[in-house]
């Protein structure tokens, strides 16, 4: 029998961003199940209709710069529970009232840093103008955990590379969504 899974590991390091794995993959990289998860249980349902808490997990550039509707963001993404939360499941509810808010921290490539508050379904964003790469990323959990990613963002369209399967590029490996530190 011929051993394939060389392979189908070359294969699935030759795709972009924002590509979903193909249906056969069983594990990540991690050796995780990236089976369906929502933890929250509760997904979008308004279709396009414009809303800070549309389509979570869905590469919110991607299709604001392909649609043309919509603002014009330089980081935009979501915070989720779990490393695999499926596209459209609503995400960390950042509850900023009662000071559960979750916080990403972005220091761009002159060393500006800036924070971006993460909504109740768990999307962050903004439209201040960033220059890029950005040398750090992290996220503040509100007990105050940290994770931080290990290369530079080369941009700022979180979501299309933290994909629920995760995507492995040439800035380095996406393991899947960016989560929140507990």
């Amino acid at each position: 029998m011929v051993d394939l899974r060389g392979a189908l590991l070359a294969a699935l390091l030759v795709g972009a961003c924002g590509t979903e794995a193909p249906p056969w993959v069983e594990v990540d990289a991690a050796g995780i199940d990236p089976g369906p998860v929502c933890v929250s249980g509760r997904y979008w349902s308004q279709g396009d209709r414009g809303s800070n808490h549309m389509h979570p997990g869905r590469d919110c550039i991607g299709c604001h710069t392909a649609t043309q509707h919509g603002p014009r963001f330089t980081v935009a993404g979501t915070l989720y529970n779990a490393g695999h939360e499926v596209d459209e499941c609503l995400g960390y509810d950042s509850d900023v009232q009662a000071g559960q808010s979750a916080e990403v921290e972005l220091t761009d490539a002159t060393g500006q840093r800036f924070f971006v508050i993460a909504n109740r379904v768990g999307n962050f964003y903004t439209t201040y103008p960033l220059r890029f790469p950005l040398r750090r990323v992290r996220v503040f959990s509100p007990g105050g955990q940290v994770i931080e990613m290990n290369t530079p963002a080369p941009h700022g369209d979180c979501n299309a590379c933290h994909t629920r399967f995760g995507t492995i590029t040439q800035s380095g490996e996406s393991p899947g969504r960016v989560i929140v530190p507990r």
